[in-house]
């Protein structure tokens, strides 16, 4: 007897990036996010950035693991930021508090602000 072989289709992921609020988050990102239930307080995360600087540019998520510290890793929040030095420090630590107002205590090492100079 004769086989016949049908390929089907397979389905493969879209290779669009996911997004975590609005923000395209690499597989590593998406996964240490999930894994550690972060989702919601990245989403959090970066809103209280907008609000908390004024002038806020591009923004973008990295996933880092310290070299010299076992099990140690957490998602940085890269946003470029405008202003000068006095308003900059009043608006990170205003920033600084409301993270700590909003966000579980166990959750605050896992997620770090990383402002660079436009």
């Amino acid at each position: 007897s004769l086989a016949v072989y049908t390929p089907t289709r397979r389905r493969t992921a879209s290779s669009a990036p996911r997004r975590i609020a609005g923000i395209a988050a690499s597989n590593e990102v998406w996964r240490f996010a999930a894994r550690n239930d972060l989702l919601a307080h990245l989403e959090t995360a970066v809103r209280l950035a907008k609000e908390c600087f004024w002038q806020v540019g591009k923004l973008s998520f990295t996933y880092d693991i310290d070299p010299e510290i076992e099990n140690e890793a957490w998602i940085s929040i890269h946003a470029d930021i405008q202003g000068s030095l006095d308003e900059l420090l009043q608006q990170h630590l205003a920033y600084g508090k409301a993270l700590v107002r909003v966000l579980p205590k166990a959750k605050l090492p896992l997620i770090r602000f990383a402002p660079g100079l436009e």
